[in-house]
């Protein structure tokens, strides 16, 4: 991850626990929480508070409020930047499609790999299910990157592995006329 991604992180999670804490002062002399000191986290000191804050702000990730700067994120989602989101979809992909043929081929003990799906609902419940699963999503990506953070504090220099944690939804509106005979699930036979 980037020292901007790293910083957003660590910023989201103290920001989870106090809400307070989503505007800071950009610099602060006492012990109060600034965005430097979150930059100082994020990247462990190798890159200056003002370089991160540029990235944030070029990413609309955050604004800058005279001496204090607010944040409009709820992850690090690159939106703005065609290249880093090109880059997340092919991460996150590779690694969706390398846990997918681990279990095909049972090379090792499954990984999680789980989806929900149903049809037959209206637009208006798919969205309500979408917003319930940000919802949700949100609390867990905060605890798991919290619990990243901390084993990557622990593993230290000689720590070789990594772990990508993903969820997805998608819904769209296929009304029933547009069905063709292709389209349509197979009767179900039991197999005996």
């Amino acid at each position: 991850m980037s020292s901007a991604a790293k910083t957003l992180t660590v910023w989201l999670e103290m920001a989870t626990d106090n809400a307070a804490l989503r505007t800071l002062p950009i610099t602060n002399d006492g012990k109060a929480p600034s965005f430097e000191s979150m930059a100082w986290i994020g990247s462990r000191g190798d890159v200056h508070h003002r370089a991160i804050l540029a990235e944030l702000t070029r990413l609309g990730m955050v604004d800058e409020l005279g001496d204090r700067v607010e944040l409009k994120a709820e992850g690090f989602i690159p939106a703005n930047d065609l290249a880093g989101m090109l880059s997340f979809f092919a991460d996150n992909g590779r690694d969706h499609l390398a846990a997918s043929v681990s279990n095909v081929l049972s090379e090792r003990p499954p990984m999680l790999e789980r989806a929900v799906f149903a049809d037959g609902l209206s637009m208006d419940a798919c969205e309500t299910i979408h917003q319930l699963v940000r919802t949700r999503w949100g609390a867990l990506h905060h605890e798991l990157a919290h619990e990243m953070r901390t084993a990557v504090d622990v593993g230290g220099e000689s720590a070789t592995g990594r772990i990508r944690v993903g969820i997805y939804t998608y819904f769209e509106d296929v009304p029933k006329a547009s069905l063709t005979s292709s389209d349509e699930m197979p009767e179900h036979h039991p197999q005996q």
